[in-house]
């Protein structure tokens, strides 16, 4: 880590604290897309984050759209394929992104 990357209000410090940021979201996207997350100062700074964060909305959007999916078929699939497509939520909420 840069000495620059220390000081606040730099560029550098800027990115790495965006980058912080990214991996906390990354850590409570299951929270954040559920509506989860208990209000406190640090959910406040993550949805603000999310506002300004391409990547981490986009995140948020593909396991929303996923766990959506899972809805629509719970009522029609077996359990095991339910619990198949549960435990690949689980994991790439996670972020385990194995391919199987």
């Amino acid at each position: 880590m840069s000495f620059e990357s220390r000081i606040p209000g730099t560029r550098a410090w800027k990115r790495r604290r965006e980058g912080q940021l990214c991996v906390e979201v990354v850590l409570h996207i299951d929270e954040i897309v559920d509506g989860e997350l208990p209000a406190s100062r640090k959910a406040k700074l993550l949805e603000k984050h999310m506002t300004g964060c391409s990547s981490c909305r986009d995140e948020a959007e593909v396991i929303h759209a996923l766990k959506r999916g899972i809805a629509r078929v719970a009522t029609e699939a077996d359990a095991e394929v339910l619990e198949h497509l549960q435990t690949l939520a689980r994991r790439l909420c996670s972020g385990e992104h194995h391919d199987e």
